[in-house]
């Protein structure tokens, strides 16, 4: 995930996001979460990882990328570029 939160690691602005429904169910399960506050670069554009392990299948459940920018102020900058989910390797 790339973003930018000018708080830091202060719980005032964030930057979160992967989440599972299972078919037919209304419980979602959330199978990684970033949350920007827990890094505390303010200034620049990041790039963090959340690395989680997940047999996936998608004939028996929805997949998506839940984004949530909070801020208390309107002087607190949250910004989200970027979100990918990939397959790593080794």
């Amino acid at each position: 995930m790339t973003y930018r939160d000018s708080t830091g690691t202060a719980t005032t602005a964030h930057v979160r996001a992967l989440y599972r429904m299972p078919v037919g169910k209304t419980n979602t399960n959330v199978l990684a979460e970033l949350d920007s506050d827990g890094f505390g670069d303010t200034g620049t554009v990041l790039h963090q990882t959340a690395a989680f392990s997940h047999s996936f299948d998608f004939g028996g459940g929805a997949y998506w990328v839940r984004l949530e920018l909070d801020r208390s102020s309107t002087s607190q900058v949250v910004i989200i570029h970027s979100v990918a989910v990939v397959l790593a390797f080794g």
